[in-house]
């Protein structure tokens, strides 16, 4: 499998944290911001694996994002750190890492205000 990069931006929309990832159009979501990086790699693992074990690579059929959303992403980059998930989902996160060659990175727009 090929090194898969995932970029995403964070931010709220109708009292809850989207996080909309820029390469596949992918979205997670949380009731908080703390929580949305942990939802994000649970769902980003999930859909490797279930693309994988369906023969696919993984993000079969998925869009980049629209612009708008790489705009926002450039934005709050400039003045954002990324945020990090809890350790729960950190061990698991780096041992699919690990096996996949997967790199993400979660920027918060809120941040940025």
């Amino acid at each position: 499998m090929n090194p898969i990069t995932i970029n995403a931006v964070a931010f709220q929309a109708d009292g809850l944290w989207i996080a909309r990832c820029l390469e596949y159009n992918f979205v997670s979501c949380a009731e908080t911001l703390e929580k949305l990086p942990d939802e994000l790699l649970s769902q980003i693992i999930d859909q490797i694996e279930a693309d994988m074990e369906a023969g696919h690579e993984p993000f079969f059929g998925y869009e980049p994002a629209p612009q708008k959303y790489w705009d926002m992403f450039a934005a709050a980059k400039a003045v954002s750190k990324p945020i990090r998930p809890h350790k729960s989902v950190s061990q698991r996160w780096r041992e699919f890492r690990d096996r996949t060659k997967v790199e993400t990175q979660l920027i918060p727009v809120a941040a940025a205000a």
